[in-house]
């Protein structure tokens, strides 16, 4: 849902492909029924209607692509930059000063993060529980912007 309202949102382009790194269990049954019930339908799997509608009028492929993150470059960067979030998470939410390098990357990248530089923690990261946690975590990133 949430790539979906990005894709609705982005004039940059009507082109999108799904990859997903292949499922532990060996199952991709319940993804793609997911993703085929959100292209044709625009709603989950539990009748839940995606904001953006269905898929496929946004420019989504007919169907979803897995791939090992061990072959793909594309899965082998998604994974240093959501364990960088991780580390910037960690580090924030712990009031812990131990060196991240996962920190300091998140911190260059955050320019990048969709909602930049208002609503990043609401578009870009999403964090839940709105608790204590949730208030470090905006605080940190609007001291830094």
């Amino acid at each position: 849902m949430r790539v979906g309202l990005f894709a609705k949102n982005t004039p940059l382009s009507k082109n999108f492909e799904v990859i997903l790194d292949w499922p532990e269990s060996s199952n991709p049954k319940p993804f793609n029924r997911e993703y085929f019930s959100a292209y044709n339908l625009g709603k989950s799997n539990k009748n839940i209607d995606y904001f953006c509608g269905p898929l496929r009028r946004l420019g989504f492929k007919d169907s979803v692509y897995f791939a090992k993150s061990t072959h793909s470059s594309v899965l082998q960067f998604t994974d240093l930059i959501i364990g960088a979030a991780r580390q910037f998470i960690i580090k924030v939410t712990a009031d812990d000063d131990y060196d991240s390098i996962g920190y300091d990357l998140t911190l260059k990248l955050l320019c990048k993060y969709h909602g930049y530089p208002c609503k990043i923690i609401d578009y870009g990261m999403n964090f839940s529980p709105k608790n204590e946690d949730f208030n470090k975590l905006k605080f940190e990133i609007e001291k830094i912007i």
